[in-house]
C-alpha cells in the first residue's frame, strides 16, 4: 500500500526509486551525484508548492528559485532541464547563470492545450542537434519525454525536486531510470509514489 498521508522529511525508498516530502529550504544530502535534473518548480505563486498546507512565506519566489538552482549545482553531474513560466525566462535564465549553469536552449511547448511554457536547457555543451526542433511544439508527458530523450539511459538517475503528481517519473520509468523525487505537497506525493510502485 502506498502512503496515503506523507509527513515532513519522510523518505520512501522502492526499487531504484526514492521519493521525500521536503520542503525546499531542507537538506538534501542523502540524494548525491545524479545524471539529470528535471524539474518543473511553481511558478511566481508559492502558495502552489505548499498547496493544503499553509506554506509559511518566509521565501519570495526569487528566493525559492535561488535554492532551487543551488541544489540543481549541488547534485548534477549532467544536464539540467527546468520548465517554466514564459512570462519569467529572462529572470529565470539570468538567476541560473549567475549561480554557474550554462543556458544551451529554451523550448516553447504547450502546457495546456493554449497555454506555453518554456523548457530550459542549461548544460556544459551545446544543445544536440534538432533538440530544440523536436521539443518545442510538444505538449505535457510529449514534451517531457521529447527534452529528456538525449539525456537519459538505462539505469540512468534523474532528480526532481518539485515532482508534484509524477509527470517527469512517469517518464524516468519509460526510459528505464531510476526516479528521486520530492514533493512538499504530501496529496501530489501520494500520486507520485503509487504511479512508481506501480511500474516496479
Amino acid at each position: 500500500l502506498y502512503r496515503a498521508r506523507w509527513a515532513d522529511m519522510d523518505t520512501v525508498t522502492f526499487g531504484l526509486h526514492k521519493l521525500m516530502c521536503r520542503d525546499i529550504k531542507d537538506s538534501f544530502t542523502d540524494v548525491g551525484k545524479v545524471d539529470l535534473v528535471y524539474v518543473d518548480p511553481p511558478w511566481e505563486n508559492l502558495k502552489y508548492w505548499g498547496t493544503l498546507r499553509g506554506y509559511p512565506q518566509s521565501l519570495n519566489t526569487k528566493q525559492f528559485i535561488d535554492r532551487l538552482l543551488e541544489l540543481c549545482m549541488t547534485h548534477r553531474t549532467g544536464p539540467v532541464i527546468i520548465e517554466y513560466g514564459v512570462k519569467w525566462a529572462y529572470d529565470l535564465i539570468r538567476q541560473a547563470e549567475c549561480v554557474g549553469l550554462t543556458h544551451q536552449a529554451t523550448a516553447r511547448v504547450y502546457y495546456a492545450k493554449t497555454r506555453l511554457s518554456d523548457i530550459h536547457l542549461f548544460d556544459d555543451k551545446p544543445a544536440p542537434d534538432n533538440w530544440i526542433a523536436n521539443v518545442g511544439g510538444t505538449s505535457g508527458i510529449d514534451a517531457v519525454r521529447a527534452a529528456m530523450a538525449p539525456f537519459v539511459h538505462t539505469g540512468a538517475v534523474i532528480f526532481d525536486m518539485c515532482c508534484g503528481t509524477g509527470l517527469n517519473a512517469k517518464v524516468a520509468i519509460e526510459y528505464g531510470c531510476a526516479f528521486i523525487g520530492n514533493d512538499f505537497n504530501p496529496i501530489r506525493l501520494a500520486k507520485t509514489e503509487k504511479l512508481l510502485r506501480a511500474n516496479l
